[in-house]
């Protein structure tokens, strides 16, 4: 039977909705793909809902922003199948994954919850496709950390490659995944990936992002920020643990450059990016000094373009070999929607999608609610 998925994904960082045509006849193979950028607008509108400062109290306005998102999504898709060479497998796609955009995570609360968007009855009917949503939901009420979601799909794809190997996402947020043996899968968010530093330069230079670390380059790294930024106990903590936006926000930037700054001065804002910078790579290594260092670690995700970042993770990380999935035949821009489509793959097989030693669930479970057109 043609086993043919499509996975959607927007990340913490909002620049577009990815989306990935896959094939899974054999082992995942990108069939086709295609990014669509978000309008200014509507990153704002998300990004400002996401923001811990946010008053969020208006259900009407939640609500309507879902339907929005859930509109572009719809149409993205229904151009997506449109394309010469998604077409001829239009028929044969049995469902869509989608993760919907991240708008609270509090899987640490008395009452713990997670919140994606997405109106996925919605997608349903306006693209006729099974959909697959709400991925987090059940491991959070099952105790769990609600993420890292990929651990268990790098193993799938990676693991005929041995267990001295890591897969490292730098979206918004890190995450790390790693099998020391095949009884056993661990990962967990590293901590801010991209996210800081494209709010940084988007504040101070007006761009979206730092294309490939450029403005970073032209900076250096301040010693003593450094420090009062890794003064944050989540990289410290033990996992299972995730973060997010929650955490890591414009709020607790700002916070640590005043402290900063009121014993040490003013600092460049070209500074404060290359630090950012060397933040992103230092959590990096603090999470795999607790996972035991890999040989290989195969970088995906955004900052695998930010040559700097990367040339900082193999100064941090002396003995492994930081690569990008790229090198193992994987493309590092679509592996997340790649991702999506698997777990609602697996959804539909009732297959487990995530471990105790991912999340800390309670037990292995198959993650996911789906709806029908």
């Amino acid at each position: 039977m043609p086993d043919y998925y499509i996975g959607v994904m927007t990340g913490t960082s909002l620049d577009a909705i990815d989306i990935a045509l896959v094939d899974f006849e054999n082992k995942p193979s990108l069939v086709s793909s295609t990014s669509n950028r978000l309008s200014s607008e509507l990153k704002t509108k998300l990004a400002e809902l996401s923001q811990p400062s946010a008053d969020i109290t208006s259900l009407i306005h939640i609500k309507s922003l879902e339907q929005e998102y859930t509109q572009v999504l719809a149409l993205a898709i229904q151009s997506f199948l449109e394309t010469e060479d998604v077409k001829p497998y239009a028929k044969l796609i049995r469902a869509i994954g989608v993760h919907g955009v991240t708008i609270c995570h509090e899987p640490s609360l008395e009452n713990p919850f997670t919140w994606q968007i997405v109106d996925a009855h919605r997608l349903a009917v306006m693209t006729g496709l099974n959909v697959v949503y709400d991925f987090r939901s059940k491991d959070v009420a099952l105790g769990g950390q609600g993420a890292p979601l990929v651990p268990m799909f790098h193993y799938d794809v990676f693991k005929h490659l041995g267990h001295d190997l890591s897969v490292l996402n730098l979206g918004g947020i890190g995450n790390v995944s790693t099998w020391p043996n095949k009884e056993e899968v661990i990962g967990f968010d590293t901590g801010p990936a991209n996210t800081l530093l494209d709010y940084w330069i988007n504040r101070n230079k007006g761009l979206n992002y730092d294309d490939n670390g450029s403005w970073a380059a032209e900076g250096k790294c301040s010693q003593s920020l450094l420090n009062t930024l890794l003064d944050e106990l989540y990289f410290s903590q033990p996992f299972p643990k995730s973060t997010g936006k929650e955490l890591f926000s414009e709020a607790w930037l700002n916070q640590k450059l005043a402290l900063h700054e009121s014993s040490h001065g003013d600092i460049a804002a070209v500074d404060v990016q290359n630090t950012l910078t060397h933040l992103t790579a230092k959590s990096v290594q603090l999470a795999m000094e607790q996972l035991g260092c890999s040989k290989t670690l195969a970088v995906c995700g955004g900052g695998v373009h930010n040559q700097v970042l990367m040339t900082l993770l193999a100064v941090y990380l002396p003995n492994t070999n930081v690569i990008s999935t790229a090198e193992l035949g994987i493309c590092p821009d679509n592996m997340e929607a790649v991702a999506f489509a698997w777990l609602a793959k697996c959804r539909l097989e009732n297959k487990t999608t995530t471990l105790p030693s991912i999340t800390g669930t309670l037990r292995p479970t198959v993650l996911g609610a789906w709806v029908l057109p």
